[in-house]
Formats: C-alpha cells, sequence, structure tokens
C-alpha cells in the first residue's frame, strides 16, 4: 500500500492528519543505541517535544518524550501506545475535536500496521489548515449570500447597508 501520498497536499476539501502532519520520510529520528543526553540535546536544539526512535528493523515502537512541553531537563524513552495513536487518514475535523477531548498535545499516525507519522496540535499552523479554514469560510458566505437573497430582496439590503454607512458609492 502507498501510504507516503497521503502526506501529499491535495486542493480538494478532504483535509486529513497526514497532509497536516509529518511523515516517518520527512521526521528527524534517532536509533535504539542513542543516549538520553544526546536525545536531549537534538531535541533542546530543534524544539522537539517528542523524538522517534527507529529500531534495528526501521520501526518506530518508541520515542523520546519530555515531561512537560518545551522542557527539556528531563526525557524519557516511551512507547508508542495505542491512546497515542490514531489513523493517519483521520478527517481534520475529527482529529481537532480528538485533540480537544483527550486534552493531548500529539499522537503518533499510523497505518494499523506501522507508525507512519507524527502530529502536533502546532501542526494546525500550517498552510493546509488555512487553506481548509479559508475554503469553508467561503462556502458559508456563499450559502448565507444564497439564503439571504431568498428572504430579502436586493433593495432592502442596500437600504440597510446604507443605514450603517458601509456602503459608501450608494
Amino acid at each position: 500500500m502507498q501510504i507516503q501520498h497521503y502526506f501529499e497536499y491535495k486542493k480538494e476539501l478532504d483535509l486529513t492528519v497526514a497532509n497536516i502532519g509529518v511523515s516517518k520520510w520527512n521526521w528527524v529520528s534517532v536509533t535504539e543505541e542513542t543516549s538520553e543526553s544526546d536525545a536531549r540535546r537534538i531535541k533542546e536544539e530543534n524544539n522537539f517535544d517528542v523524538l522517534p526512535i527507529k529500531d534495528e528493523l526501521g520501526n518506530y515502537t518508541h520515542y523520546w518524550g519530555n515531561s512537560e512541553l518545551g522542557d527539556y531537563s528531563q526525557v524519557e524513552k516511551r512507547k508508542i501506545g495505542d491512546a497515542y495513536k490514531i489513523y493517519y487518514r483521520t478527517s481534520f475535523k475529527d482529529a481537532l475535536n480528538k485533540f480537544i477531548s483527550d486534552n493531548v498535545p500529539y499522537y503518533f499516525l499510523s497505518n494499523h500496521y506501522e507508525t507512519v507519522g507524527l502530529i502536533s496540535w502546532l501542526n494546525f499552523n500550517c498552510l493546509y489548515v488555512y487553506n481548509y479554514l479559508y475554503n469553508q469560510i467561503a462556502d458559508l458566505e456563499m450559502h448565507l449570500s444564497e439564503f439571504i437573497s431568498k428572504v430579502v430582496s436586493e433593495e432592502e439590503v442596500l437600504d440597510i447597508l446604507k443605514g450603517f454607512n458601509i456602503c459608501s458609492r450608494m
């Protein structure tokens, strides 16, 4: 199965966590032999709260995590448990709801067999999410415009806008 293409940008509105997150093909990782002090240094230099660990088979089953976000004084090796995994094709809306309800800062992305990526709430600050939200707002504006045109005539709308001095050329 070709998973990598799900991490690429698409123009349609079907935004998934794979589009927003970082794929295992693009993230910084370390090996199992990496010491705690080296992991701390790498995390601090890159401002990473999560540093995936690649095992001898090329799989990601553990990571170096922080006790608190942004605090690199204590890092610990952790197992990537099911509580911190979501399906890599989970929709943006479902992931956003999950982030809010679970109150966690990141999830590993899985295809049910292996870890294929990582998403953090920080990844929501990206062009993909901006474009998605812009399209949602534009769609809402179009539907609102259609609704208003059915309820109020164009002349009535212009009269209302003149009253608020919104339309200076009218």
